[in-house]
């Protein structure tokens, strides 16, 4: 029986005149179980062709030549010549935007997301009928062909406004108003009555379409969220056990709100990790804001079918849940900081060294905000804006005169002179000094006066009080010959206006204040390092970071990424990967052929959200992929490490991945990659092939039989 199909080639003028395609013949089609299926385009099938964003044709396939290529059976090429059934007005050619919400079809996953997406190759987007008078066949001998006729006429009147169905988000007592084929995304307040807020809960019920006068589930839209959000599971009980205990959720329900509070918490983790932010989670946040603003009076009447997707079904696709601040952790770094102001943060890379630093900076600041005051995405720039904090990279070539002071040439006209200039420390150092005298002058007024003002006005002296100085990469440089004479004025002793120097250059009487705490990251695979020297080592406390794999979240929470082929639409070459083992599995490795000091931190694995990477909307930003950490990030330092040493590269990653003698990587990708990794990191994965599960498949069945 004939098919149709959305056309969606690009064809240029002279070919859509013509009614010519050549290309690829893969079409995608759902079976009855909503799965996604591949055949290919017959004669006398239908497609509705998009030219220019519009649709105005109704043709159908006249002839089908296929081109003799047996190497390429996965996707088919050749052309197709049409004949043209309809033709609308310019006046009454149809949207793509508003095409898809035609009631002649299912909204389905084709016309709701996968004809959207460039990860999909297909050019033919099967539709599924719903109109009775046209999905009817009527026989003609052994063939069961459409009623031509009334085709015809069902296109032409396609652009009436009455056959565009409305999608709407409303709550569940809202019945009222709706036409046949409008379908409700359904959603309940679970806030309990009373509660004075401006914003309600709402968890996602079910998703209805309104047919003969009542309102019935929409299975094809409720099987594409369950599948969108069934693997979200672990996210979703994370994010409901923190925020909503007290209310009627439980386990994997989704609510707005908790869409907007996800999206929320991965916009400030991007910013506190300085991560590139993605102008899909702004958009997704106005979204639902202007939602749940709606259907707080009414119902929200969704125009384009992409939000409903990209921010109702798959709204919680593509995000995780970030660590939480662990305030216990951060107490034990600014307890130490607090008894010798001097602390190196060390380890191997990716550890989280410098990310630490600049932590423990914004939870001793909130240590003494009020809780109001707690806006943890913008505080680490506010201070680095006032000049409180400070950061330098120390490397090779940086010098006493670059980190005190030192005469550096100024280009004045009409000659160049040659002035003291302040280097990094002794400008936090003079800043910091400065807000000590203003504090304790506060402090001196408060303790004669008691009164409210004057204790307000100390309050607002120490909010400013404290200073930062953040040393990156302390043991790249050569700290002895950097800090000179100042080595004896950090301690936390000689701190203060008793114990001073007198600088080289300008003569000044330098000391350091109590309230400038320096911190130092050291990286301990670095060889080109100086070791530290004894007098170095006492004026600082030492914290290892290690590398710790319960940090990585993967895609549930628990380090795990789950892969399929998006040309599997039976999702049975679909593979586990837990990332933490991986990590695990590399690190005791690399600390038998080498040492502890050169393991791989977790911080390689963190962003990583699946195994190949599929092409995203253009707006989003490009999340890592386990393939891309592997051979940009991950065999090139391990290179390093073993530098000319194949045996023990081939040792730690599996021959497959090092093949030939001569050392050189080979390039490997979906189930060869996924075997590749099975060598060495056996454990971490579960899953098949598709070739294999297709064979056990056939073999169940053959039993059956």
């Amino acid at each position: 029986m004939a098919e149709f199909y959305l056309g969606k080639f690009n064809l240029s003028d002279d070919d859509f005149q013509n009614k010519t395609y050549t290309g690829s013949l893969k079409t995608s089609y759902l079976d009855k179980n909503h799965q996604g299926k591949k055949v290919e385009i017959k004669e006398g099938d239908y497609v509705f062709p998009v030219h220019r964003a519009n649709i105005s044709k109704l043709w159908r396939v006249t002839e089908v030549k296929k081109d003799n290529d047996e190497s390429n059976n996965n996707d088919p090429k050749g052309t197709i010549q049409f004949e043209s059934i309809v033709s609308l007005k310019e006046d009454k050619k149809i949207k793509l935007q508003d095409f898809v919400k035609c009631s002649y079809f299912e909204l389905d996953e084709i016309l709701i997301y996968r004809q959207k997406q460039n990860t999909f190759k297909e050019k033919f987007f099967q539709l599924t009928l719903t109109k009775e008078t046209i999905k009817k066949p009527k026989k003609d001998g052994n063939n069961n062909k459409f009623d031509e006729e009334k085709i015809k006429e069902h296109f032409k009147n396609i652009s009436k406004k009455n056959n565009f169905r409305k999608i709407y988000i409303a709550d569940k007592d809202d019945n009222n108003g709706y036409k046949e084929g409008d379908i409700k995304v359904e959603v309940e307040n679970v806030k309990k009555n009373g509660e004075k807020e401006e914003k309600g809960i709402y968890k996602i019920t079910q998703f209805q379409e309104y047919k003969n006068s009542k309102f019935g589930k929409y299975e094809p839209l409720q099987k594409l969220f369950n599948r969108r959000t069934g693997t979200k599971g672990d996210i979703l009980k994370t994010l409901n056990q923190r925020f909503y205990k007290e209310y009627e959720i439980k386990g994997a329900d989704v609510t707005l709100d908790g869409i907007l509070k996800l999206a929320q918490l991965n916009i400030e983790y991007r910013k506190e990790t300085n991560a590139k932010q993605s102008s899909s989670l702004e958009e997704k946040k106005k979204y639902i804001n202007i939602v749940l603003k709606k259907i707080s009076n009414s119902r929200f009447e969704i125009d384009d079918v992409r939000g409903l997707y990209d921010y109702i079904i798959a709204g919680v696709g593509h995000l995780k849940f970030p660590p939480i601040r662990d305030e216990k952790i951060y107490s034990n770094y600014i307890n130490l900081l607090d008894t010798n102001l001097n602390l190196v943060l060390y380890g191997p890379p990716g550890t989280g060294k410098t990310y630490t630093a600049r932590q423990i900076v914004i939870e001793k600041e909130l240590r003494i905000m009020n809780k109001q005051e707690k806006d943890n995405d913008n505080i680490f720039n506010k201070l680095i804006k006032n000049g409180r904090v400070e950061f330098i990279t120390f490397h090779q070539s940086f010098s006493y005169e670059e980190f005190v002071e030192g005469i550096r040439p100024t280009l004045k006209k009409p000659n160049s002179t040659y002035e003291i200039s302040n280097g990094v420390l002794k400008r936090i150092s003079n800043k910091a000094r400065k807000a000590w005298k203003a504090w304790k002058a506060w402090k001196a007024k408060e303790d004669l006066e008691k009164t409210k003002k004057a204790k307000k006005d100390l309050e607002k002296a120490e909010k400013k009080l404290n200073h930062y100085l953040i040393i990156d990469e302390l043991n790249a440089g050569d700290p002895a010959r950097v800090f000179g004479e100042l080595f004896t004025l950090i301690e936390k002793d000689k701190r203060g206006e008793f114990y001073k120097v007198t600088l080289p250059y300008s003569g000044e009487r330098f000391n350091i204040p109590d309230n400038l705490y320096i911190i130092a990251t050291m990286n301990t695979a670095d060889r080109t390092s100086t070791v530290l020297d004894t007098a170095l080592r006492r004026r600082f406390f030492f914290y290892e970071l290690e590398p710790d794999s319960e940090r990585i979240n993967g895609n549930d929470g628990a380090g795990n990424i789950e892969q399929y082929n998006e040309k599997d639409p039976d999702n049975v070459s679909k593979f586990t990967v837990n990332l933490r083992e991986i990590l695990d599995t590399l690190n005791k490795s690399i600390t038998k052929e080498i040492d502890r000091d050169h393991r791989i931190g977790h911080a390689y694995f963190m962003e990583i959200d699946t195994v190949k990477e599929a092409v995203k909307d253009s707006k989003d930003i490009k999340e890592k992929d386990l393939e891309a950490v592997w051979y940009q990030q991950i065999i090139p330092l391990l290179m390093d490490y073993f530098y000319n040493d194949n045996d023990k590269i081939e040792e730690i990653i599996g021959k497959k991945f090092v093949p030939n003698d001569n050392g050189k990587i080979k390039r490997l990708e979906g189930d060869e990659f996924i075997e590749a990794l099975k060598e060495k990191f056996e454990s971490a994965i579960t899953g098949k092939k598709k070739s294999q599960a297709k064979k056990e498949k056939n073999k169940n069945t053959s039993k059956k039989t």
